[in-house]
């Protein structure tokens, strides 16, 4: 996709998550001031978990929509964890959010950071809270996601709003 469109100054990985932190309620968004793979384990050497950092551009102009607007769901500012496991039991969401202070856990985040770096764009992470990370994730993502969702479109269209006059900045 990223080679399909050479003009792309932007990589933003944006989709459903599932709570870490009681504080996220469902609807709610994050915004991720780091993208931690809390699933990528050394067996040789200790070092902490790979860590990837939004533009500050892109949080600085989130943080502005969000200050701007008042939303009916809360956006929080804070790290998301990211990797290729299921997390349906408290026990391991607990443990991912003792782990790496996430507020959420998501799949793509770290693979989206890392193709944005390869490519040389600007990167941030935006997920919708769909379900609690436990034994009802499963049921709780089939009853909200399609009411929450739109949530995340409405920061992105306020987001871009101002870019109809410079589209070239995104």
């Amino acid at each position: 996709m990223i080679d399909r469109c050479p003009e792309a100054k932007t990589l933003l990985c944006v989709g459903a998550a599932g709570r870490l932190a009681e504080a996220a309620r469902f609807g709610d968004l994050v915004v991720a001031t780091a993208t931690i793979e809390h699933d990528y384990r050394l067996r040789f050497v200790q070092r902490p978990l790979p860590r990837h950092s939004p533009d500050p551009g892109l949080l600085h102009e989130l943080r502005a929509v969000a200050d701007r607007h008042e939303f009916p769901w809360g956006i929080h500012f804070g790290p998301v964890a990211s990797g290729d496991e299921d997390v349906v039991d408290p026990v391991r969401a607990e443990e991912i959010h003792l782990e790496t202070e996430a507020l959420c856990v998501a799949w793509e985040g770290s693979g989206g950071a890392r193709a944005a770096r390869f490519n040389g764009l600007r990167f941030v992470e935006i997920r919708c809270i769909t379900d609690g990370a436990d034994r009802d994730a499963a049921a709780h993502f089939r009853d909200t996601l399609l009411r929450v969702m739109p949530n995340l479109a409405d920061l992105l269209a306020r987001w871009c709003a101002p870019a109809r006059s410079a589209p070239s900045s995104r």
